[in-house]
């Protein structure tokens, strides 16, 4: 009796208050702890009114005359509801930690924690996120084969660096037995800390890679560090230190290609003062050539005409100057302009007879013709298609000269020369390259829907396992609201029709492809009926993933997890739910309407079944 004396509305309103505080605690780490406590105290703030309905507290609680800490009745509901959404995704998170770690392959394991940290990270819980990191190396640290350790603990260093964490990513440095992983390491480190505004230790990174190239005795290892180096920097926008480094490429195609590649960047950060003053700086006049070229694809893009003209002006090679031409040209969108674009198109023309590669004339006509389709110039694309056939006949190789027309025919398809492109077939002598025109010219007519000519086309092929596919080709482009019941007949045949002699992992890619393609039909019942006839585990699991990522993307939660459930191997079953999870959370289905609280018991139903399944055999 005296115990019960004492639990009067005071000593309630101090248990409130003691599990407020131990709210606002647990709210930097643990937002589900956080919500139970935040709700328990409200409810024992509610039960004073019950309880003690006489007392001048429970007068102050009706007129919501009071605070617990510095927050009000009203405060404190307002953090429940906003806490509701971190405390669901923590949930699902955590139940999606603990199916990760039934995935007894360690590879697969890493790969997995580490996706869930970084969502632990974006749900403001770095301490769980650090916590699951340092789980996933030291499972890393435990794989056997120095090359996939290597990789992985490569992805955790990144990781950590992600969080955060970027002494404990460049401890894990030492575990490297390849140059290379360490070289990857220090400059993917570096362009983080460039990222986060950390330049003096960004540099001492990429300082620290570039020393770690010159102790390199390996030539290959060299050029190959030295390129990433430079590439690097480039995505950091180190772009004078990026072309220093680039520069000392002793093989010159190597060298040209990372240059192209810090020039593509250099463009894109639409720096142009650094533009102008690096081009000053480049003496090799190819570079600097593409550099005018890819500053003139970014004035034109952005609407300015007379600059980038001016640049095309200054360009000297032919082929680079004919490029700008036609770039500027497709970026004129008006019909009134149509006559300056046509000049360009003309300008660009004049100079193929200065090219001379055979091969970058043909680009330039085919070039020259797709820009002209915008402004319906039909028969002059019919002119310069016919002019770039008759140079691929100069060619003297059939294989050279196969290969371009095959070239020259989809280019014809794809600017409505469907006769011109029949009249090159004629023209392909080697059958492997003919077989795949014909398939070419019959998708074109799937997708216009001449559906009854591209299966005849199809039919054509002698070659059984070409034919199947290209079946499956016409089926894919035609509209799906069109055929519908012939597209399903000819999937059923290509099922059917599968030769004996066709290999294991061709079969399962076509028999993969068919069901597919009969679940885009809503045929979701044959589709699974098909994915059993695959051969190949792996196979046949990932085509389940694509089968359930499908029906994800049409708003349908529940079948596509019951089709993951199908998935034969464990390890992959919980990798691809996890996948799942980090989807939603990421928002990958903007379509669906389901949401991560939808996805919640559904994840917490396959984790009770897989723990069960593990449990029932440890030893797998």
């Amino acid at each position: 009796m005296s115990k019960s004396r004492r639990i009067n509305e005071n000593y309630t309103f101090i248990q409130a208050y003691n599990l407020y505080c131990k709210a606002q605690k647990a709210e930097k780490d643990d937002y589900i702890r956080a919500l139970n406590l935040y709700r328990q105290a409200i409810s024992l703030i509610d039960s004073i009114l019950e309880r003690f309905p006489s007392s001048a507290l429970a007068l102050k609680i009706a007129q919501r005359k009071f605070r617990l800490g510095l927050s009000t009745y009203a405060k404190i509901n307002k953090k429940i509801d906003k806490l509701r959404q971190s405390a669901w995704r923590q949930e699902m998170l955590e139940i999606l930690h603990d199916c990760a770690r039934n995935i007894k392959q360690i590879e697969i394991c890493c790969e997995k924690l580490a996706d869930l940290a970084k969502l632990f990270m974006l749900n403001n819980q770095k301490e769980r996120a650090l916590v699951i990191v340092s789980e996933a190396a030291d499972l890393a640290d435990r794989i056997e084969n120095p090359e996939m350790r290597s990789r992985i603990l490569s992805s955790i260093a990144l990781k950590y660096a992600d969080i955060g964490e970027f002494e404990r990513a460049l401890t894990l440095s030492a575990y490297f037995p390849e140059r290379m992983d360490q070289i990857r390491l220090f400059t993917g480190l570096g362009q983080v800390y460039y990222e986060t505004k950390l330049r003096d230790r960004a540099r001492q990174l990429f300082i620290s890679a570039i020393d770690l190239l010159e102790q390199t005795v390996e030539p290959e290892i060299r050029m190959t560090g030295i390129a990433w180096t430079a590439y690097k920097l480039a995505e950091s926008c180190e772009y004078h230190w990026a072309f220093e480094v680039a520069e000392s490429i002793q093989d010159p195609e190597t060298r040209l290609a990372i240059m192209h590649q810090i020039v593509e960047h250099l463009v894109v950060s639409g720096k142009y003062v650094n533009i102008v003053e690096i081009s000053k700086k480049i003496e090799n006049p190819e570079i600097r050539a593409e550099l005018a070229v890819s500053l003139v694809m970014k004035h034109a893009s952005e609407g300015f005409f007379s600059q980038a003209r001016e640049a095309a002006d200054s360009i000297f090679m032919p082929i680079l100057k004919a490029r700008a031409f036609l770039a500027i040209a497709s970026e004129y969108k008006d019909r009134s302009v149509w006559q300056i674009a046509c000049d360009l198109v003309d300008d660009a023309i004049k100079l193929v007879d200065a090219i001379p590669a055979v091969p970058e004339k043909i680009l330039v006509l085919t070039q020259s013709a797709t820009v002209l389709l915008k402004f319906n110039q039909e028969s002059r694309i019919k002119e310069l298609l016919q002019r770039a056939l008759n140079l691929v006949i100069t060619f003297k190789t059939v294989q050279h000269s196969s290969e371009f027309v095959s070239f020259l025919l989809k280019k014809c398809l794809e600017l409505g020369q469907v006769e011109l492109a029949n009249d090159l077939l004629e023209q392909i002598t080697d059958v492997s390259v003919r077989n795949l025109a014909v398939v070419e010219i019959a998708a074109r007519h799937a997708l216009v829907d001449n559906f009854v000519l591209a299966r005849k086309g199809i039919a054509s092929i002698k070659d059984t396992i070409c034919r199947l596919r290209g079946y499956l080709r016409i089926v894919a482009v035609n509209p799906e609201n069109r055929n519908y019941r012939d597209k399903l007949q000819l999937l059923n045949e290509v099922a059917a029709g599968i030769p004996p002699e066709c290999s294991p992992d061709e079969s399962d890619q076509i028999l993969a492809e068919c069901a597919f393609l009969l679940l885009k039909a809503e045929r979701f019942h044959a589709a699974l009926q098909l994915q059993e006839k695959i051969v190949s585990d792996a196979n046949r699991d990932e085509l389940l993933w694509k089968l359930a990522d499908l029906k994800f993307s049409s708003d349908h939660l529940e079948e596509g997890v019951e089709v993951i459930r199908l998935i034969k191997n464990q390890d992959r079953r919980i990798g691809r739910m996890i996948e799942l999870g980090v989807r939603i959370f990421n928002g990958d289905y903007p379509t669906a309407t389901f949401t991560a609280s939808d996805f919640l018991p559904v994840a917490f139903s396959f984790w009770l079944d897989e723990k069960e399944k593990f449990e029932a055999d440890p030893q797998r």
